[in-house]
């Protein structure tokens, strides 16, 4: 064949294979099964929920929730801030106060202003100034009903600070752990430090007592031996108290059932002993309570 023919023929092959693409293409553009079919959510003003994204969970999301802030709390307990502004003039930059994410008073911690070694409150005054911040901030209104702050200890240190230490108690019995209110002030009045471990709920009382003091006292130093290879000293202690029993279950505030016991000191071991049933609430070496 003709070089002349052979380029002909070549020519012919490319139009027809361009044509082909052409409509190749416009049929794919135009025809209907390529098309996406219209549904309510496909509109372009719209955008799905955001819930419905289900985005990757941030490290951020997993951190323990912060104290709520003031303008997010209880009225009673927005009115601490006011309180300390009012009568000791202290300011948001002179002190740390938090609540818990529920909204629970948790602890001012405030800086010294004061110089150490100067002569701490009397008694009486440190109890007033105690009760007036209580009543004045309604820290009372983080009890749980039915229970009453009363006082457990008060003491003046060394460095000039005066220390009050109220304890929750239900019809004049302690409840434990915890449950205590701790307030500190310095020489000159100011306090520099509250802190709150009160019960707000029980989900109920057991008050009911079968077992003597002299009997829960033999069962705690049995509960001990048990599990002591050292010898060990007689039991100090017998107080009564409503031991805040969960079951085991850890909480930051306590909303358990209350449980009349004794408590004692064995050797290095403080025991709690269930004055209804005899049995070891709780066991545990003093340095580890």
């Amino acid at each position: 064949m003709k070089k002349s023919s052979r380029f002909h023929v070549f020519l012919s092959l490319s139009l027809v294979v361009g044509v082909g693409v052409v409509i190749l293409r416009h049929s794919t553009r135009t025809s209907p099964v390529a098309q996406k079919p219209e549904t309510a959510s496909a509109s372009p003003t719209e955008s799905p929920p955001l819930a419905s994204r289900s985005p990757t969970p941030s490290v951020a999301s997993k951190e323990t929730p912060k104290p709520l802030p003031k303008d997010s709390l209880r009225p009673e307990h927005s009115q601490f801030a006011d309180f300390i502004l009012s009568r000791y003039g202290m300011r948001a930059s002179d002190y740390e106060l938090t609540f818990t994410p529920d909204g629970l008073f948790g602890h001012l911690r405030a800086k010294r202003s004061a110089p150490r070694g100067a002569p701490a409150l009397d008694r009486e005054k440190t109890l007033t100034q105690a009760r007036e911040l209580i009543e004045a901030t309604h820290l009372s209104g983080d009890l749980a009903e039915g229970s009453l702050l009363e006082v457990a200890e008060v003491a003046a240190k060394k460095n000039g600070d005066s220390a009050v230490t109220f304890e929750q108690r239900l019809d004049g019995v302690p409840l434990k752990p915890h449950s205590e209110l701790h307030v500190v002030f310095q020489s000159d009045g100011t306090p520099i430090g509250v802190a709150s471990t009160l019960t707000p709920r029980l989900t109920g009382v057991q008050s009911v007592v079968k077992v003597t003091e002299p009997s829960a006292r033999t069962l705690a130093e049995t509960s001990v031996r048990e599990h002591s290879s050292g010898a060990t000293l007689p039991p100090q202690g017998g107080r009564k108290i409503y031991w805040l029993y969960d079951g085991g279950g850890k909480t930051e505030r306590p909303i358990a059932e209350a449980r009349i016991a004794y408590e004692y000191t064995v050797h290095e071991f403080y025991v709690v002993i269930d004055a209804a049933t005899g049995e070891t609430l709780y066991r545990r070496k003093k340095s580890q309570h």
